[in-house]
């Protein structure tokens, strides 16, 4: 949703996550020396970048791009894992190689600390459903934010998708505006709430809701709008 919202303004210049393209190689950025060239190179005042693969490149790319701003959506891991396996064929099978103690899933045991592979360990059975799998998925992604403490960085905003959607158009323009772009009603037309909840949750395993739960209570609680609004 966000994404669209970026790719309908005028001001900016935007790189979806592909196999291919000038900015992603089998859905992971390339190499910090081409994206320097298309960030110089574009005309935009704003470029951006979905690298849902590169999440816990986080800080590595708060600091290589000096005047950049991450930010990262929020949202319920129950709606997550529900969109994953509709949309992916076979979306836990790297996490599935990994519990299991096989080879391969390169790319995503890079994401995992040996921390959160620990707990993963303590949670895994063979019996786990694709929709626990999924959600644990989710656990692994967004646990990065507390591990690499990026909620404390001044340019990384964490964003609970269901608050901004919910909120309509007046929280995407603050959002706009936090990124350095004027609002615009042509980018913020198609946002709506409806996909919040959009369909009911399978059973989940007890160790799984609870690992899950206590991620989201943790990170509801320093989302953007908690921190400015403490109360």
């Amino acid at each position: 949703m966000m994404m669209r919202v970026l790719q309908i303004h005028p001001d900016t210049e935007v790189f979806h996550e592909l196999v291919d393209s000038p900015a992603f190689r089998s859905y992971c950025l390339r190499d910090l020396e081409t994206l320097d060239r298309l960030v110089a190179r574009s005309r935009a005042r704003l470029v951006c970048f979905k690298p849902l693969m590169d999440s816990h490149r986080a800080g590595e790319l708060l600091a290589h791009f000096p005047e950049s701003r991450v930010l990262w959506m929020l949202r319920h891991y129950t709606d997550v894992a529900n969109s994953t396996l509709r949309r992916f064929a076979d979306p836990n099978v790297n996490l599935r190689r990994i519990l299991e103690g096989r080879s391969g899933g390169e790319g995503l045991r890079r994401e995992i600390s040996s921390q959160s592979l620990d707990i993963l360990g303590e949670v895994h059975r063979p019996d786990l459903s694709e929709f626990d799998l999924a959600c644990l998925r989710w656990w692994t992604r967004n646990r990065i934010v507390l591990e690499q403490r990026l909620d404390e960085h001044p340019r990384f905003r964490l964003q609970a998708y269901e608050d901004l959607v919910q909120a309509g158009r007046p929280a995407v323009e603050d959002v706009l505006a936090w990124a350095g772009l004027e609002a615009t009603p042509r980018a913020t037309r198609h946002v709506h709430a409806r996909s919040v909840r959009k369909e009911p949750a399978p059973d989940l395993d007890p160790a799984v809701r609870e690992l899950c739960d206590g991620l989201h209570r943790e990170l509801v609680s320093r989302t953007f709008e908690r921190r400015a609004d403490p109360a």
